[in-house]
């Protein structure tokens, strides 16, 4: 049985399917004002939160490839000359410091032995940061050199010298 509707001071009778319709276009078009601008105000809060951590997460991203890629590029360089037994470009990645306490000839008495080949590659297992007041801040890495069947303990300290990270102390042990 159908429903009375007085609207405007004019009775209108409405059976239950248009009155069904009707409750159901009132709730889309009829907002409840109180209810709507807080569900707003909470979406935007939570977006705004959203896109703020985004954008940290993202700019320590871009910090850390900053601060690592290029001590990392560093290393990789240095293993990749010294697996070819290019010691005069090996050579070119230390610092003035450490060249001044090794020469050529020495860093290739030490590693020339060494049965380093071209599926000679680094393998970091941790990084370090820290701040000298000296020379700035140092990097070190540490990890493997993995060579096929082999793996040499390997550590590598950096500083940047104004034209790039150096290294400015390294250790590579024999194989274990």
């Amino acid at each position: 049985m159908g429903n009375w509707l007085i609207e405007n001071n004019e009775e209108e009778y409405m059976n239950p399917q248009d009155q069904e319709n009707s409750q159901q276009l009132n709730q889309i078009t009829d907002p409840d004002p109180i209810a709507n601008p807080k569900k707003r105000n909470t979406k935007k809060v939570v977006l705004t939160i959203v896109g703020v951590f985004v954008l940290l997460v993202a700019a320590g991203g871009i910090i850390a490839y900053m601060t690592t890629g290029k001590t990392t590029q560093t290393a990789n360089g240095f293993v990749s000359a010294i697996a070819s037994k290019d010691f005069e470009v090996a050579y070119s990645y230390f610092s003035p410091s450490l060249k001044q306490s090794q020469s050529l000839e020495a860093f290739q008495q030490a590693l020339g032995p060494a049965p380093f080949d071209e599926s000679c590659k680094l393998e970091v297992s941790s990084r370090e940061s820290n701040a000298s007041t000296d020379s700035g801040v140092t990097k070190k890495l540490s990890g493997d050199i993995k060579c096929n069947d082999a793996s040499y303990p390997t550590e590598l300290e950096f500083v940047d010298t104004g034209e790039g990270e150096r290294i400015s102390s390294y250790s590579i042990q024999p194989a274990q």
